[in-house]
This record gives C-alpha cells, sequence and structure tokens, in this order.
C-alpha cells in the first residue's frame, strides 16, 4: 500500500473526521444545547399544590418534547403521546433513584422530593439523550466522511491511523491485514479516540452499524 504521505486526500479525510470527533466539538454540537434547555425548562417549572403521577407523566412528556424541539433540531415533531412514550422507556432505562431504579424510582424521587426530584429525572433523562445523540452523530460521521471512499481508500485510512496511533491496539490487531481491518475502521477509530482522550460517551456504548440519513448534518 502507498505511504499515508502519498496520499494526501486520506489524511485530510482523517483529519476531518478529528475534528468533527473532538470532544470540544461534540460538546458544543450536542451537549450545550441539551443543557441549555434543560435549564430552561427547570427554570421555568411550577408545580401544583397536588403532584400526582399523571402530572408526573405530563412533565416528562413535556420535557423530551422540549428537548426535541429546542436542542434536536434534526428530531421529528413528536405528539404529546410519542413524547411520554420515549420518557418512559427512558426512565426504565437509565433512572437510578434514591429507593429504585427506572420509572418506578424516578415517579417515587419526584413524589417524595418535588422539584428536587424532578431535576434529578430530567438531568437523567437529559444525560441519557446525550449519550445517544453523540451516538447518532458518530454514526453520520461515518456515513458521510468515510463510508462513500473506495475500498483501496479505506485501507490507506486504516494504514494511517496504524501508522498514527498503532501504539494503542493491541498486538494481535496491529498484525491482522489491513483488507481485514478496512472492515472494521469505525471500530479503530472509537479505540484510537478513546486512546487520546475523545469520545468519552461515545465510547461507552458502542453504536450500531452507520443508518442515519447522510444528506443533512445533525446540528
Amino acid at each position: 500500500m502507498p505511504n499515508c504521505e502519498d496520499n494526501p486526500g486520506v489524511a485530510e479525510v482523517l483529519d476531518s473526521v478529528l475534528v468533527l470527533l473532538d470532544e470540544t466539538e461534540i460538546a458544543q454540537r450536542i451537549d450545550g444545547p441539551i443543557d441549555e434547555s434543560l435549564v430552561a425548562f427547570i427554570s421555568g417549572l411550577h408545580l401544583p399544590e397536588v403532584f400526582t403521577e399523571a402530572r408526573f407523566r405530563e412533565l416528562v412528556a413535556d420535557f423530551v418534547a422540549h428537548l426535541h424541539a429546542e436542542a434536536m433540531p434534526s428530531s421529528h415533531e413528536m405528539t404529546r403521546q410519542q413524547a411520554q412514550s420515549q420518557a418512559l422507556h427512558l426512565l426504565d432505562a437509565c433512572y437510578k433513584g434514591m429507593q429504585a431504579d427506572g420509572y418506578d424510582g424516578a415517579l417515587i424521587d419526584a413524589l417524595r422530593l418535588g422539584e428536587d426530584g424532578l431535576t434529578s429525572v430530567f438531568v437523567s433523562l437529559a444525560n441519557h439523550l446525550k449519550t445517544e445523540e453523540r451516538q447518532k452523530y458518530f454514526r453520520w460521521v461515518m456515513a458521510t466522511h468515510i463510508e462513500p471512499l473506495s475500498w483501496q481508500k479505506k485501507c490507506q485510512l486504516v494504514e494511517a491511523m496504524l501508522r498514527r496511533w498503532g501504539w494503542c491496539f493491541p498486538e494481535e490487531v496491529r498484525g491482522m491485514p489491513v483488507e481485514q481491518l478496512a472492515y472494521l475502521y469505525a471500530d479503530l477509530i472509537r479505540e484510537s479516540l478513546s486512546a487520546i482522550g475523545g469520545l468519552d460517551q461515545i465510547c461507552a456504548t458502542r453504536p450500531e452499524a452507520p443508518g442515519r440519513d447522510s444528506d443533512s448534518h445533525p446540528d
């Protein structure tokens, strides 16, 4: 295979991917808008004197819909029912409460602690959505910047990664044929950026294969 220095186009693609996946860039694109929307929603929150489970469900649905509308412009508009369904699903998946986990734990904390409990619920939902959006963003970068490359350029890209960050891969990986590693370019990029301090939350959960629409950027 030609040397990386002989393929400025491949090096340019890799450098562009590094810029897009820089932690500061990701935080600005994804975390910042979600955090700002979280603060705005909480600051306008007023609980009724009688706080019920029905009201709790309404509030978490409103919060999820608010995040999608204000912080995730690539999202489709959600109905109240869709927002509530997603909120309850996310709570079951991510919430760690004081007495219980999942939806039940979130409900108990909100009913016991009022605004403080609801804030904990909203923060948990926001953090989980950040992780999901980071994973979607990673898939978008792969689908738009690397997947369209020819097979030869994918192999050259892998060579460039091994040349730059071979130290962070196990010996058995470094010894594999480049043609075999080219199928694993997304995994190699995750491992490389994890080793050099990027992709904090992207690496926490392995993304699915690229399947995001590649026509528009998920700003």
